[in-house]
């Protein structure tokens, strides 16, 4: 699979792959927005996007989309009362054993741990499990994560 600044996340078949050198498989998960990352989960039947926007999306192996994160606030002046991001994300990863958790890097200084809703009215939602709030060592200024990842 490959995503980037045209969209789309294309899936590829190196072992079936004609002369053609054609991805078999392409699609805009999110509208517009340039794609920044992708990663498929421990199990791999969950695909995680990270477009240019504020919401990230799970899509199944298929390409449908199955989950979207909850959007943030862009009135609220605290990131840690938000209840999801409002700048565009920058990255993101899955918790290598935790199977439906991930973690996401955002420009409106934070990083967030994500996990399924369990309400029914909004069971297609990610909801935020925990915020973390982004500052420089040495200033004490917010800053941006352009990164993020466990250990």
């Amino acid at each position: 699979m490959s995503g980037g600044i045209d969209y789309q996340v294309k899936f590829w078949d190196f072992a079936g792959m004609d002369a053609g050198l054609r991805s078999f498989r392409g699609l805009k998960p999110c509208e517009s927005h340039v794609i920044r990352n992708l990663e498929y989960s421990a199990t791999g039947d969950k695909l995680l996007v990270v477009p240019g926007s504020s919401q990230a999306k799970i899509l199944d192996r298929d390409g449908h989309a199955i989950y979207e994160c909850r959007k943030g606030d862009p009135y609220a002046a605290d990131v840690g009362r938000n209840v999801g991001h409002i700048g565009s994300l920058t990255s993101g990863c899955w918790h290598p054993k935790i199977k439906d958790e991930f973690l996401t890097a955002s420009a409106d200084n934070s990083m967030r741990i994500w996990h399924p809703n369990t309400e029914k009215k909004s069971a297609h939602l990610y909801v935020t499990k925990y915020t973390i709030k982004t500052k420089s060592k040495k200033t004490g200024l917010k800053t941006i994560p352009t990164a993020c990842t466990y250990r």
